[in-house]
């Protein structure tokens, strides 16, 4: 989603909160405050520059886990666990 350019709304238990930042590309929730959901969900609705910010944020922080920068970051960790003898 943040590929294309979406804000995201995210559980704070989901695994994509770690690369989401609470009101600069999305919104964190808890997923058993149903008013605070209702809340962020609002906002983006009836705030279309706000919308529109954190679509761009969303996109230029998802830019970061291109195939090369994936790539570099896992040839990392291997060395770490196993580095050559």
């Amino acid at each position: 989603a943040m590929l294309f350019g979406n804000a995201i709304v995210c559980s704070r238990f989901a695994g994509v909160s770690e690369i989401i930042t609470h009101n600069i590309n999305g919104f964190i929730v808890d997923p058993y405050d149903t008013r605070k959901l209702s809340k962020y969900l609002e906002q983006l609705l009836r705030n279309p520059i706000l919308l529109e910010r954190m679509k761009k944020q969303a996109k230029l922080r998802i830019q970061e886990f291109n195939p090369q920068n994936s790539a570099i970051f896992f040839s990392k960790i291997i060395e770490k666990i196993a580095p050559n003898e």
